[in-house]
């Protein structure tokens, strides 16, 4: 099974930098998307966890709170807001970039597109 590997913020602080790390504001329950991939056997799977948008997981926090649940979750419950870019073809995504995530109901998280570097959309000096 091929997976896409979603990390905890602290676990890759080293490979973000410290000074990305802190413009990040990263918060305890905050997972970022990396983009390389690998393949493991679907038995070394140990658990569920959710997954939440950033919405999402605010809205339930909210309302475990106003039940009377002190925010406590069933299980593990985390949010994506950033993935973690590898630059180049390296093994693990050691010096990548830091982009916000988008989710598409259906298909899951996915980067942002960056805004396209270049030339295009300057005007020419005369």
């Amino acid at each position: 099974m091929d997976c896409v590997w979603l990390e905890r913020a602290k676990d890759v602080a080293t490979e973000i930098g410290p000074r990305a790390y802190k413009d990040c504001d990263f918060k305890p329950h905050d997972v970022l998307l990396c983009t390389n991939v690998n393949s493991n056997p679907i038995q070394s799977i140990e658990g569920k966890v959710d997954i939440l948008t950033e919405e999402a997981y605010d809205a339930a926090v909210k309302a475990t709170k106003d039940s009377g649940g002190g925010g406590g979750f069933v299980r593990e419950t985390f949010r994506c807001r950033r993935a973690l870019v590898a630059r180049g073809k390296k093994k693990h995504a050691s010096g990548g970039n830091v982009v916000p995530v988008l989710f598409e109901p259906g298909r899951g998280f996915r980067p942002k597109d960056p805004p396209a570097k270049g030339k295009a959309g300057r005007k020419k000096k005369k």
